[in-house]
């Protein structure tokens, strides 16, 4: 028999299986009451979203429309998609059935999308998801069960006012220094109001997260062939390069033979490990000799432990972390990755709808001015902020 006998023979077996297994989940699927859309491959699966994209716009052209919905599923930003299409919603949902271990259900219904991310016991998350979340370690966005109600029983009460204080300096701070750059430098006009705002929520970040304040005109520095990363930079690669850490091992993105962007990315994701243990190290020295506590995620999860008592007693014996190191360098991650696209893509929104509708950039101008009048202090987040009604009810539109 020659080879291509041999590979039709495969391809056809394999194609029977698939079959098989689509019939099997179509048959569990009826049983549910749930009207279902039925598509031959596995979506929402990383592959299948970095090479269904480029033909999202021939499938959508040339295929029927329920079969160009399904495909359009697996690929990212279809919520952004389906906002702006404005198509009839299909409530309370449907399952989309594929020869995947797994039936998905996709729900348009308020309600039930409620209740569904209110009950994380009977609904975990996915296994692609908790990849992406504990790629540093086991984290709190990436468990599920009793490990997430201990996780979240612990951080809830790091997210506190005395945080929240800080963030609220740092983005003054921030945004003064965006404003003066581009007044300055540019002349009061720039086409990086994007790039700019992302570099003021990562800026924010790294001062919360890790106590690094970073000024907003600071480049950020580039380790030369040979030199080691700094921290600030192994994050922003590992940032950028999320996707092509779940799609690859970070062994494989190191060799030389790979582009010098993919290796950066290798490079950072075992120099943020280096990196995250030496600063982990200083910050529980540095408890144990002060007892001071920093307005920073990286001294709240060294400190923290179990009993939630003081982590240090007062005759010096240590007890017990609440956290292993795996599980600090997990959740510092996975704050900055959660925080940073979507803090900086909702300001950018922000400002480009303000920027279409300068009536509102009035409305919010208004507050602002009449509030810095009626305060003694118009940096003070106590007496500013539960005044600015208008820019909160800004930023519930935007979100």
């Amino acid at each position: 028999m020659d080879l291509t006998k041999i590979f039709a023979s495969a391809a056809l077996i394999y194609l029977l299986y698939l079959a098989s297994r689509l019939y099997r989940n179509y048959v569990r699927a009826r049983s549910t009451g749930f009207k279902l859309r039925v598509f031959p491959f596995e979506i929402g699966t990383p592959l299948f979203s970095v090479t269904a994209t480029p033909f999202l716009g021939l499938v959508k052209r040339f295929f029927p429309q329920s079969f160009a919905r399904t495909y359009d599923l697996g690929v990212y930003g279809v919520e952004f998609r389906d906002r702006v299409a404005k198509r009839e919603r299909e409530t309370p949902g449907y399952l989309v059935v594929t020869p995947s271990n797994t039936l998905e259900l996709f729900v348009e219904d308020g309600e039930i999308a409620t209740a569904i991310l209110t009950r994380r016991r009977e609904f975990e998350q996915d296994e692609v998801s908790r990849k992406i979340m504990n790629q540093f370690g086991p984290s709190l966005a990436g468990s599920v069960g009793e490990g997430w109600s201990r996780q979240r029983r612990l951080i809830a009460p790091m997210l506190n006012e005395r945080i929240m204080e800080t963030v609220w300096t740092e983005s003054q701070q921030q945004a003064h220094q965006m404003m003066s750059h581009i007044t300055d430098a540019e002349g009061g006009t720039t086409s990086g109001t994007v790039t700019g705002l992302r570099k003021i929520a990562f800026n924010i970040l790294s001062t919360i997260g890790y106590g690094m304040p970073t000024k907003w005109s600071a480049e950020t520095k580039k380790a030369g062939k040979g030199e080691k990363m700094d921290f600030m930079e192994a994050l922003l690669h590992l940032v950028d390069g999320l996707i092509l850490l779940v799609l690859f091992p970070p062994r494989l993105l190191k060799q030389s033979w790979m582009p010098i962007s993919l290796r950066q990315i290798g490079d950072a994701y075992y120099q943020f490990y280096e990196h995250s243990s030496e600063m982990l190290q200083k910050e529980r020295d540095a408890l144990k000799s002060s007892g001071t506590l920093r307005n920073t995620f990286l001294s709240s999860l060294a400190s923290v432990n179990d009993n939630g008592a003081d982590p240090y007693e007062k005759d010096g014996r240590l007890n017990r972390p609440a956290f292993t190191e795996d599980q600090i360098t997990g959740n510092l991650y996975t704050f900055t990755l959660a925080g940073y696209d979507t803090t900086a893509n909702t300001m950018a929104y922000a400002v480009a709808m303000l920027a279409a509708y300068p009536e509102w950039q009035d409305w919010i101008i208004e507050e602002i001015d009449r509030v810095h009048k009626e305060v003694s202090d118009p940096k003070s987040y106590q007496q500013v902020l539960p005044k600015m009604e208008r820019c909160l009810a800004l930023m519930f539109e935007t979100l």
